[in-house]
Parts: structure tokens; C-alpha cells; sequence
């Protein structure tokens, strides 16, 4: 008999009780598989509630969606689009929404997975996929997809004698074709993956029977992670000592609205964790933390885990704005088309639009889960829109929704009202820290970064300057003797690497405890090379090893370059579009990932540190950061600060008005 993760008893025990079609499912698959399957119903996944999941260590994992539908009231045409024949509404696939969950768990849930599929495209058939469509027969689904099939066959004959009469050209033929032969593919994969009354026997006999070497126990481990998260307890905390300010807004209440802002290293993300814990104890409910940096999952997560309380982990949805609207777009079965041969650019700019529309949502409320909690940090990234959508669609009644933000680290120039503030409104007062707890207040490195909000940032923003004491101390900042060098970076990789490693040797400095941060993530590339070559130690990154954006490069333009189908002129551009696209895909998992705590040195960019903390940082500046960038940078130290940045960047008069190094 199969495990059921959570039992039968506490399945109909739900809010929401299961479905016809998935309760006989549930049961079925309890009676006919074997103890050696684990079989999970609606995980959640940082947003994502899956219906099944059936997993077998050694053999893979299977993702199931249920559909109790009455087959008769849809149609599918040619393009394999789902229509509400009642009023010819067009629905996403029930196959696309099992797809869209497979593709998140490379992307969002399972660390490592993406980085694996890009380097080995079978890994991608460690997760299958299949749709049980309750109460239905395979005549049922025949009769769905007839009138497509017909259709295409007569398109492709058509298509055909257009060519042979000349009435086309090749190109014009072999495009049609092309997109004719994907669709056939796509209704055929789809009637394949179809589970009904007359094959269901069969295909759970065929569930995960033949081992998979891919599906390696590192990545059976983390779905099992994901799919059955642990209790945390009060003994893996620390204790906290929150200041006067941070104890007053860690406190949860109904209904309240509110905004924080403070300075660097004021302890937001601490509040914020504290906050979560608490506001999950009060209402016992799911908690939603929204960010706009991917990497900060894993730092938000390790300030809640610093909480000395119990609670379960999976109660915490911890994810990027993005990441989370697209998770539950997928959800409700959202459809949206785009245009063949878009750049990355184009598409992000279409996808952009899609996200900032505050209708996004309309009509499909019932299908969204509401939080009695939301908490968003890095709001100075946030468009208006967004807070609008969430606050809209995901806010319980009577829910708490609490925005945290520093205007000096707007990286992304989001614009500001008169007063030199973020327009956010319905939120009340700005609750302001100004109490640096990243570094201490009399030190050196807190002088250099409060001269810096005065020279650079106070005239842009209503922004409150760090609490510190008076320092006699010569230096403005802890940097190291001998690392402030006046060169030109991307011609002095050697250079660069060669001091950093005199300095972690000779300050004996743990790889755990430095970070490395650029604008520029080809230098950062060729310098994670060196570092690990040189030291024969692994790295922790946000983006992919030099040796991987080679071999990626390498095969992309293979494909591309061996496919007579794609004319001489656009086959450049198509290189590129599909390298953008799986390097977004390896970056995005990278910084999923990222783990500030892995025993590794990190290399990341500015970016994508933003919001976490290292204790010796080192900054490689380049002559394209703007203020809030070399802010952001610099503010991501809690005590050693090591800078190389160009002769003729303009920066370099400032810092060298607080170094004591020379520079010629």
C-alpha cells in the first residue's frame, strides 16, 4: 500500500475537501501501488498546489492533475486551445497547467534541477506528467480531439498543394509545416498523457516502473524536502534581542496595513521573519513573503529559522513577485499567446505587462487562496501594481499586509512622488529604523556609508541617516591594507585575483564569511574560474561557471546552425535568443538556490546580493554603477569593506578621501 502524505483521514478532515475525481484517485493509487511509493496531495510549494504527486526514490517523480470536467461542454481547435463552448471562452490546457507545474519544479522548487537539466536534457525526464480526467472514456477524449486532428490534416494538405502549385515560396511552406507538425505532436502527446476509465488500470501499473540513473539521491532528498517539510522547533533558534522600534512591529494583528523603511543593516528582514512566525501562530495559517530579488528565499529563510519558536515550515511561501504571480497565472488556468521569433527583451516586456495588469485576475477569484498574511520586502523595487494586485486578489478580509523598503537601494530608478518617497498609499506612515545593526555603530565602515547618504543620496530621497557614535578612528571605512587599487578591472582579473587571495590568506578568513559583488557578470565569471582552479575550492554563484556558458553557447549554435529551416540572416539572432533563454532559466535556479550560509565563497551580482550581508565583502565597481548600486554594494558589508575600482570612475575621489591607502 502506498504512503499518502497527508493520510486519507486528514485529507477529508480539509477546508477544502478534495474532489470526487481526486479522492477516488487518492484511493485507488493507495490500494494498487506499493509501499515503495510516496504519494502526496496538494504540497505546497511556495504557492504551487499540484493536486498528486507520486514519487519513488530511484525512479523519478510524477505530477498528476485532476480534472472533473463533463468533456462534452469543451472543444479543442487546431492549436490545441482549450474552448468553454457556453461562450467560446478560452481556457489553458489542463495539460499546459501539468506542464507549467513540471517546469517550476526546475525553476522554483527544486535547487540544483535546472542547473542539471541544462547541462543534460534528460534530466528533464526525471518529472512526467499525466491528466485524469474523472468519470470519462477514451471515446470521450477521442471525440475532444477530433475535429482538431481533422483540421490539421486538411491544413497540412492544403498547405502541400499551395507549394506544389507555386502559390508559396519554401520558406513560407516549411513555416506553415513546421507549426502544423507541432501542433499534430502536441494532441497526440496529450492524448497520450490522458488517464481515463479505460486506461487507468493500465497506467498505474506503468507508474514509475522503470529506474531512472538521473534521478540521483541529492534530488530525491530535496523533493522530499519540498513535498514533506519538517517542524521547526524552539531550540534550533537563537536568541534575538530586538530594539524598542523592531518589538513594536514584530507584533501580528487583524487588518493591519502597514509600511517600513529603514537603513541598511536596521534589521528589516530580521522583523519581517519575526513577524511571519508570529502571524502564523495567531491565525495557524499560511504565510505569504513576497520579494524581488530570487536570492533572498534562502535569507529570509534562514532569519525565520534564527526565530526561537515552533512552527511548521510549510506554512511559509517564500518567493519573488514574479516567480509567484506566474505560479499562480498557472493556477487558474490563465492562457496568454506571443508572438513567434520574440527576443527575450520583447518577451519581457510582454510578460511585464502582464504582471502590472491589475485585472490580471478577474473572474477567477474562487480559484485563489487568500493569506491572513503578506509580507513584502524590498517594496522600493515594487511597482504600484503590484502592491495593488496583491493586496487585491491574495489579502484575506481581515488580513495583515506589511511593505519593508529602503529608497537608497532603488537599484531600479522606480520613480518617487515630490516628497521624495515611494507613491504607496493606503499603508499609512512610513515606521522608520534608522539603528545599524549590520555594523557596529562606532566603527569605521558606518562613518563611510553615512558621508555617502550625505554626498549622494539625501538630495534624491527622503531618507534617514544611520544612528552612529563619533569615531576618532583615521579611516572611514575597514578596508585591508593594500587592496584598494587604482586599475582598470576587466584588464586586471590576475591582478585582482592575486591580491584576494594574499588577504584571505593572510587575514586567515573563513570562504563561508566573503562575498564578491559586480555589476558586470563577465568579470565576476572569469573570476570565479580563477578562484576555483587556482584554490581547487568550490564557489557558490548567482549566475553559471564559465565552463558551462561555453558549453551552453557551443551547443545552442549547433542546433541552430544545423537547422536548414532557419535562414542564414536569423540564425545569429536565434543563437542568442535561445542562450538568453537557458541562461535565464540556470541563472533564475542559481539564485533560488543561493545559499549565504553553504561554507562557500559566493559570487553574485549586485543585484542579486541586494538585501543580504557578508562579513568581508569585496566590491569590484565598474564605471556604469549609479549611486544607488555603489550604495547597495557597499551597504552589503558587516565589517571588512576591499574596493578595486577604475582610475576614472567617479567615484573614486570620494572613496579616496576615506582611505588611507594610497592611490596613485
Amino acid at each position: 500500500m502506498a504512503e499518502l502524505l497527508p493520510s486519507l483521514e486528514n485529507i477529508e478532515r480539509l477546508k477544502v475537501k478534495p474532489t470526487a475525481g481526486e479522492l477516488f484517485l487518492l484511493n485507488y493509487m493507495s490500494e494498487h501501488l506499493s509501499d515503495e511509493y510516496e504519494v502526496y496531495f496538494q504540497p505546497f510549494l511556495n504557492g504551487d498546489m499540484p493536486d498528486i504527486i507520486v514519487m519513488k526514490r530511484d525512479y523519478g517523480v510524477m505530477i498528476i492533475e485532476v480534472k472533473d470536467w463533463e468533456l462534452s461542454l469543451y472543444s479543442v481547435d487546431y492549436s490545441n486551445a482549450w474552448i468553454l463552448d457556453k461562450n467560446n471562452a478560452i481556457l489553458r490546457s489542463p495539460f499546459q497547467q501539468v506542464f507549467g507545474y513540471k517546469s517550476n519544479m526546475f525553476d522554483l522548487h527544486i535547487n540544483g534541477l535546472a542547473e542539471k537539466n541544462v547541462l543534460n536534457k534528460n534530466v528533464y525526464k526525471v518529472i512526467d506528467t499525466f491528466v485524469y480526467f474523472h468519470n470519462s472514456s477514451k471515446s470521450d477524449i477521442e471525440s475532444l480531439y477530433s475535429n482538431a486532428e481533422k483540421t490539421l490534416k486538411e491544413k497540412a494538405a492544403k498547405n502541400n498543394e499551395k507549394f506544389k502549385g507555386k502559390e508559396i515560396d519554401f520558406q513560407k511552406y516549411e513555416k506553415a509545416r513546421i507549426y502544423l507538425d507541432r501542433k499534430s505532436r502536441q494532441i497526440k502527446r496529450d492524448n497520450n498523457i490522458s488517464i481515463h476509465s479505460d486506461n487507468l488500470k493500465y497506467k498505474i501499473n506503468k507508474i514509475l516502473n522503470t529506474q531512472n540513473r538521473l534521478f540521483e539521491d541529492d534530488i530525491y532528498y530535496e523533493f522530499r524536502r519540498y513535498l514533506k517539510p519538517p517542524m521547526h522547533v524552539a531550540s534550533q533558534g537563537i536568541d534575538i534581542d530586538y530594539g524598542k522600534k523592531q518589538s513594536r512591529l514584530v507584533v501580528s494583528g487583524t487588518g493591519l496595513l502597514q509600511k517600513v523603511k529603514g537603513v541598511a543593516g536596521s534589521g528589516k528582514t530580521t522583523v519581517l521573519a519575526k513577524r511571519a512566525v508570529n502571524g502564523h501562530k495567531r491565525h495557524d495559517g499560511k504565510i505569504l513573503i513576497l520579494t524581488y530579488n530570487k536570492t533572498l528565499r534562502n535569507f529570509i529563510r534562514d532569519k525565520i529559522s534564527d526565530v526561537r519558536d515552533d512552527f511548521s515550515w510549510g506554512s511559509f511561501a517564500i518567493l519573488n513577485y514574479h516567480a509567484f504571480i506566474k505560479s499562480q497565472i498557472n493556477a487558474c488556468g490563465l492562457e496568454f499567446s506571443t508572438k513567434e521569433n520574440m527576443s527575450i527583451d520583447e518577451l519581457s516586456i510582454f510578460y511585464e505587462q502582464i504582471y502590472s495588469n491589475t485585472s490580471l485576475f478577474e473572474g477567477h477569484e474562487k480559484l485563489i487562496e487568500k493569506y491572513n498574511t503578506i509580507l513584502i520586502d524590498e517594496i522600493q523595487d515594487y511597482r504600484p501594481e503590484w502592491i495593488n494586485i496583491v493586496r487585491k486578489y491574495f489579502l484575506s478580509e481581515e488580513g495583515e499586509m506589511v511593505l519593508f523598503g529602503d529608497e537608497s537601494q532603488n537599484i531600479y530608478e522606480r520613480e518617487i512622488d515630490r516628497d521624495k518617497t515611494f507613491n504607496i498609499r493606503g499603508f499609512g506612515r512610513w515606521e522608520r529604523l534608522t539603528k545599524s545593526y549590520r555594523a557596529q555603530s562606532e566603527s569605521q565602515l558606518v562613518s563611510l556609508l553615512k558621508d555617502y547618504q550625505t554626498n549622494f543620496l539625501i538630495q534624491k530621497y527622503d531618507i534617514d541617516t544611520i544612528e552612529s557614535k563619533p569615531t576618532q578612528m583615521q579611516l572611514a571605512f575597514d578596508v585591508i591594507e593594500g587592496t584598494t587599487l587604482p586599475l582598470k578591472v576587466k584588464e586586471n582579473i590576475d591582478d585582482i585575483f592575486e591580491s584576494i587571495v594574499k588577504n584571505i590568506t593572510k587575514h586567515e578568513i573563513h570562504p563561508n564569511d566573503i562575498a564578491i559583488v559586480s555589476k558586470n557578470i563577465e568579470i565576476l565569471r572569469s573570476l570565479d574560474k580563477k578562484i576555483r582552479e587556482r584554490t581547487n575550492e568550490e564557489t557558490m554563484r548567482t549566475f553559471e561557471k564559465e565552463e558551462v556558458y561555453q558549453e551552453v553557447k557551443k551547443r545552442e549554435s549547433e542546433i541552430v546552425y544545423n537547422n536548414n529551416s532557419i535562414r542564414k540572416e536569423f540564425k545569429e539572432f536565434e543563437v542568442q535568443k535561445r542562450l538568453d533563454i537557458e541562461l535565464k532559466k540556470l541563472r533564475d535556479s542559481l539564485k533560488f538556490s543561493f545559499e549565504q550560509n553553504s561554507g562557500h565563497l559566493k559570487l553574485s551580482t549586485i543585484h542579486s546580493f541586494k538585501g543580504i550581508e557578508a562579513s568581508f565583502l569585496i566590491y569590484i565597481a565598474t564605471d556604469k554603477d549609479s549611486e544607488e548600486i555603489t550604495y547597495t554594494a557597499i551597504t552589503r558589508s558587516k565589517k571588512d569593506l576591499i574596493l578595486f575600482i577604475d582610475k576614472h570612475n567617479r567615484y573614486r575621489d570620494f572613496f579616496k578621501k576615506h582611505s588611507s591607502i594610497k592611490m596613485n
